[in-house]
């Protein structure tokens, strides 16, 4: 993997703040080695390790290399998402060379998702609709030559 691109869901009170982009080398991000773990946390913070990402809610994000993982006596393949309910007990062990991205945070209440947008209200999306389809986003930086329609479903 190259790399990775993420977007995380903000609280209310941040919804309508201005987008923005920031590169992380991988150096910069900090690192647990121990019990057989290599955890790189991006943002947030876990194990005791703070990302200087940016985040406006309590949360972590990491990508974590054990050795396939095993949890609570069930195998799990590669490709597999797996979402765990506040409060479950988990402990995950390696059993064969594996890497996956473990996420969690703060509950932010009910989000609604259509496409590229998200927001905790749906009028929103309707009006993030009609702005994509009049222009009204700003071009990719160094990419102003492709624009891709909005989906009609």
């Amino acid at each position: 993997m190259a790399g990775i691109q993420s977007w995380v869901a903000l609280p209310e009170s941040h919804e309508e703040s201005e987008p923005f982009f920031k590169h992380y080398a991988e150096s910069e991000l900090p690192v647990l080695n121990e019990g057989g773990k290599i955890v790189r946390v991006i943002a947030g913070a876990l194990y005791g390790k703070v990302s200087p990402v940016k985040t406006y809610s309590e949360m972590f994000y990491a990508d974590v290399r054990p050795e396939a993982v095993e949890i609570a006596g069930e195998r799990f393949e590669r490709g597999r998402p797996l979402v765990f309910r506040p409060g479950d007990k988990a402990t995950i062990k390696a059993v064969t060379a594996a890497r996956f991205m473990a996420l969690g945070g703060a509950n932010l209440g009910p989000r609604h998702l259509w496409w590229n947008f998200v927001s905790s209200r749906k009028e929103r999306i309707e009006q993030a609709k009609e702005d994509w389809k009049a222009g009204r986003f700003g071009a990719v930086p160094g990419d102003d030559k492709e624009f891709i329609p909005l989906p009609e479903h």
